[in-house]
């Protein structure tokens, strides 16, 4: 498992190129054995590691440094039994909840959720399951898309018709939490805290075609910065025709602060426009790269994802000190009639060892259930081991309420920048307007 700890020790100027693709979402890091301060990031493109000086096109790059990814190139040079903690509560807290006996007809449980594929197949036969288990509960489903998931949601909170569960994310909770859409769980189960319950939990990955560059000699750089990232996209664009996708957006924003111990949010109701010129100079770097693409495309040799999405034959490589991210979190809404009956179905969902086999590492890895009677698969099994290099970094901040219209404002504003705004410009427009939306929001700051 090599680069673990590695990625995030290195020099700033690294550490600047590196979080600035590859970003999705981080967690706080303290940066040692530097002087860095705010005022030192002005410059958006500091040198870095020099991969091969002189590159003549359409020679292949071989860069010469060990990976840094999880590497087993034949699964049977595995152990038996994979050594794996979590820092998360196992099945024997959690347990199951009994739904309350009803002396009526029934009971009915809406739920709205934004899986699709095989996840929301194998939902709805647990669903169904349910329902044999329970004859006196009928679950109604509403799934709708991810791009209109929200959008449809408020629709049902103005229209009164809120669902009793709710498929909920982490840039959604602190809202619908401090506006009292969601319940706190403990009010249910002592041993539960706060507004949602995960399935399990994933973190983000940038995957690669792992024979294509074997076959075009390039092996991936230990400080896998933008510079290197650039001339390894550059060869295989002028070789093959193919993109090199990238990350933006909110995730990289807050990441830019908080690789130096920073938080986005205060910076922005403090004036600081420091990250933010940095952030618009490097979209306005990449925007002008003909082979760089921050659309998800077929016509890619990489793709940023979730581990969930790891396959036998991918290449993985490491993001550092990266977020750990719930899958299929569920929230109790404030709206519900039946809180009792819909707690319960939620903690089956996330705990009965009846689903595992079902379910498997489908939600990523079980929040609440125990591997051990199951055996993996090769996927799964590099699914699992990554998880493993990167669970002890990680951690779930909470951005704070006003952070997705900020999202939004932002996307607009990086438009903006790659058509030509000045970096500059935009960094002090978006300050005023973003600075705005927190002050509105109440100004609290992420956790």
């Amino acid at each position: 498992m090599a680069g673990k700890k590695g990625i995030c020790r290195r020099k700033i100027y690294a550490l600047i190129a590196i979080v600035c693709v590859f970003a999705v979402s981080c967690s706080t890091v303290s940066v040692e054995n530097t002087e860095v301060r705010k005022t030192d990031i002005a410059s958006p493109m500091p040198p870095a590691i020099t991969v091969e000086e002189q590159l003549e096109l359409p020679s292949p790059v071989i860069v010469d440094i060990p990976e840094v990814v999880i590497e087993h190139e034949e699964k049977e040079e595995m152990d038996d039994e994979i050594p794996f903690s979590l820092p998360f509560s196992g099945s024997e807290l959690l347990g199951t909840i009994d739904a309350p006996a009803r002396d009526d007809e029934g009971v009915i449980i809406h739920i709205s959720l934004w899986e699709t594929g095989e996840r929301r197949e194998k939902l709805e036969e647990a669903f169904r399951l349910y329902e044999s288990l329970h004859p006196d509960v009928d679950i109604v489903t509403e799934f709708v898309d991810y791009p209109g998931y929200w959008g449809n949601i408020s629709a049902d909170i103005g229209a009164g018709r809120l669902a009793d569960i709710i498929e909920m994310d982490r840039e959604h909770i602190r809202q619908y939490s401090e506006k009292a859409l969601i319940r706190d769980l403990s009010d249910y189960n002592p041993f539960l805290s706060g507004y949602g319950i995960a399935l399990g939990f994933s973190a983000p990955v940038m995957l690669y075609d792992k024979a294509l560059l074997a076959d075009a000699g390039i092996v991936l750089p230990d400080e896998f910065t933008l510079e290197a990232f650039e001339e390894i996209g550059s060869v295989l664009y002028e070789k093959y025709g193919l993109m090199t996708e990238t990350s933006a957006g909110i995730g990289l924003l807050e990441s830019l602060a908080l690789w130096y111990g920073d938080d986005i949010y205060e910076s922005i109701l403090s004036g600081d426009t420091g990250y933010l010129t940095l952030y618009f100079s490097l979209i306005d770097h990449i925007s002008s790269i003909p082979f760089f693409t921050s659309v998800q495309r077929e016509d890619t040799w990489n793709r940023f994802a979730s581990s969930v999405d790891i396959k036998e034959d991918d290449g993985i490589l490491q993001l550092g000190h990266c977020t750990v991210e719930p899958e299929a979190f569920f929230s109790l809404t404030a709206a519900s009639e039946c809180p009792e009956e819909a707690i319960a179905l939620i903690s089956w969902l996330a705990a009965s060892p009846d689903l595992l086999p079902l379910f498997r590492l489908s939600f990523g890895i079980p929040a609440f259930r125990s591997l051990d009677s199951i055996s993996l698969d090769w996927s799964e099994s590099k699914q699992l081991l990554y998880f493993e290099a990167v669970a002890d970094d990680s951690a779930i901040p909470l951005p704070p309420a006003g952070n997705t219209e900020i999202a939004l404002l932002l996307s607009e504003y990086s438009a903006k920048v790659s058509s030509g705004m000045p970096a500059e410009e935009a960094s002090f427009l978006f300050l005023e307007e973003a600075r705005d939306i927190l002050i509105r929001a109440g100004g609290s700051a992420a956790v």
